[in-house]
């Protein structure tokens, strides 16, 4: 049996090095452990635990764990800009005897240019309540630029008692976003159905009764769908395949149980129009009951769809 202990390779030169580049300050708890801030809230002391742990002879992992939110470790990791590969070591050449004699350095793997190291920054934080108010849940928008290019991802945690955590609590119950105002609101209003929440706050700056829901573009639940019926429904369409998918979706689900459902494009055409992006190109229309935009049908979604999932090559 080999007894050679496992050497720290890659994974833990990398994982600092990501660590070190977002200016935290690191605390250390031996030669390959330390501790710091987590980047996915307000630490007043250091709650996330990096301890690199061998798993064979010859390579190991690097361990992450909040103290704190208990998110998971590729959360983690994706918030210091890693990938789960990231946290393990490369198998290391076998030696003729199966052992390793001498310790080899291994420097951080260089990052090709297409895998840049990603610095989030949080731009936006959603809240879902109760109809009272209390707090359910919390939609995170974080965007960093890279090589000229902005991008964007969400994290959700949710409210468990009295603290924010990152893991769905069991027997969680979604709700809309907005609730008070839905239920403050006379069921005759159309309610205008976006897809996400910053289209529906930018419907809400301009009167419109609006709201979302927290679980992406192909999932609306059930439990959601009851809370709209009887209601007059106006379900925005993003112009791209997703959001073409979500309005048959959601079409599909609604029109039996509302009151009346219909179907809204941006005037826009440009991939990706959106809401917001109908009303920063000035074809906002206040005093038309849907702001200008254009009435679709269910099958013109479905061409739509099919155009955008499947374009035609240029000749």
């Amino acid at each position: 049996m080999n007894n050679t202990p496992a050497i720290p390779g890659r994974a833990f030169d990398i994982v600092c090095a990501a660590i070190e580049s977002t200016g935290v300050p690191t605390r250390r708890r031996g030669e390959h452990s330390l501790m710091t801030s987590c980047p996915l809230h307000q630490d007043t002391t250091p709650s996330l635990s990096v301890t690199w742990k061998p798993r064979t002879h010859t390579s190991g992992a690097v361990l992450l764990h909040c103290f704190s939110c208990g998110a998971h470790a590729a959360t983690i990791a994706a918030a210091f800009g890693l990938r789960i590969s990231d946290l393990f070591d490369e198998s290391a050449p076998p030696h003729p005897r199966h052992v390793r004699l001498t310790p080899a350095p291994h420097p951080p793997a260089p990052r090709r240019a297409t895998e840049p190291v990603h610095h989030w920054q949080r731009v936006r934080v959603y809240t879902y309540t109760t109809a009272a108010g209390a707090p359910v849940q919390q939609v995170i928008r974080e965007q960093c630029r890279s090589h000229g290019a902005v991008h964007k991802r969400f994290l959700q945690r949710y409210r468990d008692g009295r603290r924010w955590v990152w893991r769905k609590p069991e027997g969680f119950t979604p709700v809309l976003y907005r609730t008070p105002a839905l239920a403050a609101a006379d069921r005759d209003q159309w309610v205008w159905l976006t897809e996400g929440e910053k289209d529906a706050d930018t419907a809400a700056a301009l009167g419109r009764l609006s709201t979302t829901n927290a679980q992406g573009a192909h999932s609306f639940p059930p439990t959601l769908t009851a809370e709209l019926a009887g209601r007059n429904i106006a379900i925005l369409i993003d112009r791209d395949p997703a959001g073409y998918q979500r309005g048959m979706i959601l079409h599909d689900q609604l029109r039996e149980r509302a009151r009346a459902c219909v179907l809204l494009l941006p005037a826009t055409t440009a991939p990706k129009s959106d809401l917001t992006d109908h009303v920063a190109a000035g074809l906002w229309q206040p005093a038309h009951v849907f702001g200008g935009l254009i009435v679709a049908s269910r099958d013109e979604l479905k061409s739509l769809h099919r155009a955008a999932a499947h374009p035609r090559p240029p000749h």
